[in-house]
């Protein structure tokens, strides 16, 4: 037909169409049967174009200036931006306050308070024990998921014992669901600091 277009693109010989540029209005070529047809007659009006459709955000972990395409930002999931890995990577983590964008698999990190007392079993347990193989993390509120660092106490196995002490009418009793109360524990750990729970 006499009104067919054709052009070489990419070596190759097309069909096409005109259209006009969305940022300059000038007359271009464009593929017909394209998946995506073009809206700009070049690179550089696609970036200019572009330009336009961009809005200044600010980085949810660095708090540094940025710019999204408006279309970005309407198919965000959770409504946070990030100007780059490092500070999504950062925003993941467990002590960073932006949790809606850590995956479920990450879990709670309440069992972590163990890497986090790495200074205190360096120093041992009161009552002297120092090998790092007897000695385990307590919590003094008895709520494991309670792992602030104040709720924390390095015991040895012993003493982790007397902290989890039950009072029955035949006496004490050892209960991991029972936390024996402070006062008893405080006279319970002098009197084992006395005498050296070392064997």
């Amino acid at each position: 037909m006499k009104n067919e277009i054709w052009f070489v693109e990419s070596g190759r010989k097309r069909k096409g169409e005109k259209a006009n540029c969305l940022h300059c209005k000038e007359e271009f070529i464009r593929r017909i049967n394209a998946k995506r047809k073009k809206v700009y007659c070049s690179k550089e009006c696609s970036y200019k174009g572009r330009l336009k459709e961009r809005v200044e955000v600010r980085c949810s972990n660095c708090d540094k200036k940025m710019t999204r395409l408006k279309s970005r930002i309407k198919s965000s999931k959770h409504g946070y931006y990030f100007c780059s890995s490092k500070c999504h990577n950062d925003a993941m983590r467990l002590d960073s306050g932006v949790e809606m964008v850590r995956p479920e698999h990450f879990g709670t990190g309440y069992t972590a308070y163990k890497r986090r007392c790495e200074d205190k079993l360096n120093n041992g347990c009161a009552c002297g024990e120092k090998r790092k193989y007897l000695l385990t993390v307590h919590h003094k509120d008895g709520d494991r998921k309670n792992g602030k660092d104040n709720n924390l106490e390095v015991v040895c196995g012993r003493c982790h014992m007397i902290r989890h002490l039950k009072k029955t009418k035949d006496g004490w009793i050892y209960d991991t669901k029972s936390l024996t109360p402070r006062r008893i524990v405080d006279k319970m750990d002098k009197d084992s600091s006395n005498m050296g729970c070392r064997s």
